[in-house]
């Protein structure tokens, strides 16, 4: 079943261009910082915090499920998967944003190409101290690094535990990278955890759909290093895996056709990594493995 809701989900997400996910991770911000000012404490204690930024969550998305199961001979538990899904999966507005970043980048447009990204929500540090190369380079690898966070993390949890984890592992996300400055350092540790099977499944995905010898080279010490985080591992396979990516900020002045063409190419291998991951999850469904 989940396959299929997955598949369902993800199609209608991508045709209606939903932006649920969005609106989600705005309600766990309220969520967390009503927390924050009604008990202050929280903000010093990592275990504290992570109970209420994501166990409580979780803990009563689990009960729903377990009042719902078999009402409506699991009508109502598969209602509770889609809205799950719709709620944690996708980001509907990132598609249309970086098309038209791509667009204005070729036009040379660079300024406005800034503030398209921010509306996206991809946000440079420093972004008017870095030239237009360099700008470039941040603003591939954090469309590369959204496009992992909301939808092949989700997946991936989501078929490893159903809605309670594709919600843990959004949550995770919002409290341990989106939050207010109170957030404990320590709550980052929990989404570098969930993030790390995910990462080097994908970066072998880039391997599979893209030069595989080139990728294996570029990223295999990386991918096999557990300190190394999700974002350096997606860079260098990206790197091997699209000949005219680089792996570090690129040096010089920006080449607005170049980079127009790499943007698409990298477009074109996370489409192409999904296709591979419903192929895997749809053969690992008919074999029984996954449910």
């Amino acid at each position: 079943m989940k396959f299929l809701v997955l598949l369902l989900t993800f199609v209608l997400q991508r045709k209606l261009n939903l932006t649920l996910s969005r609106q989600h991770d705005q309600w766990a911000r309220q969520f967390l910082e009503f927390f924050e000012a009604k008990f202050p404490v929280i903000r010093h204690n990592a275990t504290l915090y992570v109970v209420i930024a994501i166990l409580l969550p979780a803990v009563v998305l689990t009960l729903v499920l377990t009042l719902v199961d078999d009402v409506l001979f699991g009508v109502a538990t598969l209602f509770v998967h889609i809205v799950m899904l719709f709620l944690c999966l996708g980001c509907g507005y990132l598609k249309q944003a970086v098309e038209l970043y791509r667009t204005q980048w070729e036009a040379e447009h660079y300024q406005s190409a800034f503030r398209t990204l921010e509306s996206a929500d991809i946000f440079i540090k420093d972004a008017d101290k870095l030239t237009p190369a360099e700008v470039h380079y941040q603003a591939t690898s954090q469309y590369m690094y959204m496009t992992f966070q909301r939808y092949f993390m989700v997946i991936f949890w989501y078929m490893v535990a159903g809605p309670v984890g594709a919600l843990v592992a959004r949550l995770a996300h919002v409290a341990g990278c989106e939050s207010t400055t109170y957030v404990p350092r320590q709550v980052g540790i929990v989404y570098k955890v969930l993030e790390w099977l995910p990462a080097r499944l994908l970066a072998l995905s880039f391997a599979l759909v893209g030069n595989f010898g080139e990728t294996i080279k570029s990223s295999l010490n990386y991918m096999i290093d557990p300190a190394v985080g999700a974002l350096k591992v997606l860079q260098q396979a990206a790197a091997g895996a699209i000949e005219s990516m680089p792996a570090v900020p690129a040096a010089g002045e920006a080449n607005a056709l170049r980079d127009s063409r790499q943007l698409v190419a990298l477009r074109d291998l996370l489409n192409r990594s999904v296709m591979v991951w419903f192929s895997v999850i749809a053969i690992l469904t008919i074999v029984g493995w996954m449910s």
